[in-house]
């Protein structure tokens, strides 16, 4: 059974393994194999430990466990923008356990009931990808270089709340 747990300041180092993990397959043949392979788990570590220290009083995160092992997190921050509200900007379930419907649980949604946004309230539960084909986004923005020339995109829907 999937469980989650709110994040905590000792949790900078499960996370960054995490999110090392998570983007070794999933930008694969997208950013430079010498990135993925060596530099990423200084850069993941270094920034999960600057996002901990401290943790800002908007940010807020959830580990899913299955079994009480690790397999994937979300992290976001309330209030991150006037106009879109909650911000998620990490969710992340280790390979061997993704398509399992853990990112669609919707247990971190009710653990950050008492939370607010200034638009949106607690953060929704994810969208699947199926939910958005044939949807235009409405938003499409940000810059990020990792090792790559990709650039990321912010993306917005309505109604999927």
């Amino acid at each position: 059974m999937i469980t989650f747990r709110a994040i905590v300041s000792g949790d900078a180092e499960l996370i960054a393994a995490m999110h090392t993990t998570s983007w070794r397959t999933a930008y694969r043949g997208i950013l430079r194999d010498e990135y993925l392979d060596g530099e990423i788990e200084a850069e993941r570590r270094a920034e999960w430990e600057r996002r901990f220290a401290p943790l800002h009083e908007e940010a807020f995160g959830f580990i899913a466990l299955l079994d009480d092992e690790p397999v994937g997190f979300i992290f976001g921050f309330q209030n991150e923008h006037d106009c879109w509200g909650t911000l998620i900007d990490n969710l992340h379930v280790l390979p061997g356990w993704k398509g399992r419907g853990i990112g669609r649980q919707r247990s971190p949604q009710r653990a950050a009931s008492g939370r607010s946004s200034r638009r949106h309230g607690p953060p929704p539960a994810p969208p699947r990808a199926a939910r958005l084909a044939g949807r235009a986004p409405l938003l499409g923005c940000a810059r990020l270089d990792r090792g790559a020339r990709a650039e990321p995109v912010q993306l917005a829907w309505h109604g999927l709340h």
